[in-house]
């Protein structure tokens, strides 16, 4: 098809996901999504300032708090140009004091990567098996579970999603073509992605069964060493200066931090993979230089070197954060910080009868039925793919099972799904995958305005009780409010000042039910005098009220409830 094709091939995909985005709060207060929201961007705001630094390594989520964090020190140096706040410190006390100037920055780059993601599957998926399937499988894309909130959040699913994507497809044309820079580049995408969420390592299963099954052949370091030399002979203006300019922003934004202390366990971290990877290197070299065993071939520790790159890359901009997140990582695949006491596959089952899980099942079954087709036809392609999305769809039920769990999932089962079609002989294969593309993606085009629905459901809790603690709190006054309910101080103080090292003073109306979050009242010379949740509901007369942050003396305020919450005065029995 002409080029004209492939660009409106493309809008139209674009247009669909915009569609999506269109239809979601995007007006809606900083508050609504403050998790994760709210955290990535304090801690990004952070990393801005002279001796600050991330301590949110969870997801780990290092890309998304680097593009943020260089999205807000470009628009700093603006405002400074046009008279806006003359120092790093002012500005970042200017937007941690009112989250909601920082909105277009958060929601802006969410935006970007749905809809880039979007784009992505089309591009990737039109090279694998034809433009009209690129069409189909961009259009599928904005119906991954939960993907409607992830179009203006900047979580850390969608980011995987389009980078699990990208890497499967590198690893399906590495075993196509038994490609080592494609294995490479898969392995290097795979290390990156794990820096945006831990869970990227269900991809290397079917990165480790690719080369097993089809390894590069003999000689492929020749091959590879001249496509190398003759793409940097041929782009090396453009890789001279991105390596330049990496350099000049590494050292611009660490030269303040030299020397840093690095701990013991974020020292390990760093160095025991790079020591385990040069050993390897050297005893592969001293064996297959003896022996010429395949097994020993240095292919191997170079696939692992590549994985090792793409995880150094995102941590190499803001050194320190870079060993910490390396610390955290390590941790959390081995069990420990966010991963440490969470059961597993507490998912709730039956969630696969309902939308958006049952359109995602009908999906991955036609994944896995043309991953069967496949090894009957003698072809790896579709298994991969299956495989990957198994695995990733087995660790998000393991976790904890929440929707946006299952989205590399879904993504991942979108090729192997259309290569059921796309490989049959049969002229309705092509009208057979658009109704199975419809079946699966209606649902959540009508259900697209959900999130909206619900925001204006939480904006009314919110106003509710802003109205009715106006009414009963004194100046020195301050109410507990369930964890995370939709009030601006609850999910100020439980995403932002309980997860960053710096925040300016808040003045708190509202805090959690949450035992830390009280020495806040007390700092700020306050006391806790009322509480508004559904623990206050059946508080038929004064006696004790048992709270997540302890068990207090309460009365309650009948003429204060609303449908939406109780209230109770309360003090320490």
């Amino acid at each position: 098809m002409s080029r004209r094709g492939v660009v409106a091939a493309a809008a139209a995909v674009a247009l669909v996901s915009v569609y999506v985005v269109a239809r979601q709060p995007l007006r809606a207060p900083w508050w609504l999504y403050a998790d994760p929201d709210a955290t990535y961007t304090a801690s990004s705001l952070n990393l801005l300032m002279r001796d600050g630094h991330s301590r949110y390594f969870s997801h780990p989520g290092v890309p998304q708090q680097e593009a943020l964090a260089l999205t807000f020190g470009a628009q700093h140096l603006l405002d400074r140009m046009d008279g806006g706040p003359p120092t790093t410190k002012a500005y970042v006390d200017e937007r941690l004091s009112d989250l909601d100037t920082a909105r277009s920055v958060f929601r802006g780059w969410a935006i970007v990567f749905f809809v880039g993601g979007a784009l992505l599957v089309f591009a990737l998926t039109a090279r694998l098996l034809g433009l009209w399937w690129g069409i189909l499988a961009g259009v599928l894309w904005i119906a991954a579970p939960d993907f409607a909130t992830g179009a203006i959040q900047i979580r850390p699913d969608v980011v995987l999603s389009a980078l699990s994507f990208a890497a499967v497809f590198l690893v399906v044309r590495g075993a196509q073509r038994r490609d080592a820079p494609a294995y490479f580049g898969a392995a290097a995408l795979i290390g990156f992605a794990v820096t945006v969420k831990l869970h990227a390592v269900g991809l290397l299963p079917a990165l480790v069964l690719a080369v097993l099954v089809r390894p590069p052949p003999r000689g492929w370091a020749i091959d590879a060493r001249d496509r190398a030399s003759m793409f940097v002979y041929r782009h090396w203006r453009v890789l001279a200066a991105a390596i330049a300019g990496w350099v000049l922003l590494v050292l611009v934004l660490n030269w303040h931090e030299f020397p840093f202390e690095a701990r013991g366990a974020e020292q390990r971290a760093v160095c025991v993979p790079i020591v385990i990877v040069a050993l390897w290197f050297a005893v592969a070299g001293a064996v297959s230089r003896r022996r010429g065993w395949r097994a020993a071939d240095s292919f191997y520790p170079w696939l692992a070197a590549a994985l090792l790159a793409g995880i150094a890359l995102p941590l190499s901009l803001f050194l320190p954060d870079g060993f910490r997140a390396a610390a955290e990582i390590w941790a959390g695949l081995t069990g420990g910080q966010a991963q440490e006491g969470v059961p597993l596959f507490t998912f709730e089952w039956n969630q696969f009868y309902g939308f958006p899980l049952r359109e995602a099942a009908l999906l991955f079954a036609f994944a896995g039925i043309g991953a069967l087709v496949g090894l009957w036809r003698r072809t790896l392609t579709p298994f991969l793919w299956f495989l990957a999305a198994a695995v990733m769809g087995v660790m998000g039920a393991a976790r904890l099972g929440a929707l946006r769990y299952f989205e590399p999932a879904y993504v991942l089962s979108i090729p192997p799904a259309l290569w059921l079609f796309a490989r049959s002989r049969a002229t309705f294969a092509p009208v057979a995958a658009a109704l199975l593309v419809g079946l699966v993606v209606l649902p959540s085009l009508r259900h697209a305005d959900l999130p909206a629905r619900q925001a204006e459901r939480d904006e009314a809790y919110s106003e509710s009780a802003l109205a009715t603690a106006a009414k009963l709190l004194g100046g020195t006054d301050v109410a507990l409010a369930p964890d995370y309910a939709p009030l601006a101080d609850v999910r100020y103080w439980g995403e932002v000042q309980n997860f960053v090292d710096y925040t300016p003073t808040h003045s708190y109306t509202f805090l959690p039910d949450y035992a830390p979050a009280l020495a806040t009242a007390t700092t700020q010379g306050k006391q806790v005098r009322f509480y508004f949740g559904p623990a206050a509901v059946g508080l038929s007369g004064p006696g004790d009220l048992r709270l997540a942050s302890g068990t207090f003396s309460a009365e309650p305020v009948p003429e204060a409830a609303t449908p939406q919450f109780g209230v109770a005065r309360i003090s320490a029995p």
